[in-house]
């Protein structure tokens, strides 16, 4: 990826709903698995790439708290797929707070 999380994040790499199963919830509740196990973990965000012009991931990621960290710029925009390119999300899971401690017992 062009923009890419933090080394030391939790990163949700991909993520898909059967064409059957969309509208049911089932990717919102993938998503708050997925916050629950990173605060498990010790996680202090989770961070994802999103297709931009897919809007209903936009749409369910910012509906589930994701804010935009950086977006691909315009010249890579204009050599993307579908013209427009990528964007970094992250949620803030434990506010205040920092550091990831996934290790922390290593």
């Amino acid at each position: 990826r062009s923009i890419p999380p933090p080394p030391d994040a939790a990163y949700l790499c991909n993520m898909a709903v059967l064409d059957t199963q969309r509208g049911r919830g089932v990717a919102s509740a993938l998503l708050r698995s997925c916050d629950d196990f990173v605060r498990e973990m010790g996680g202090c965000d989770l961070w994802l790439h999103v297709r931009v012009k897919d809007t209903a991931a936009v749409a369910l990621y910012s509906g589930a708290g994701y804010q935009v960290e950086a977006q691909e710029s315009a010249l890579a925009r204009m050599f993307s797929t579908d013209g427009g390119g990528v964007a970094l999300l992250r949620k803030e899971l434990a506010p205040g707070k920092k550091t990831n401690t996934f290790f922390k017992d290593a």
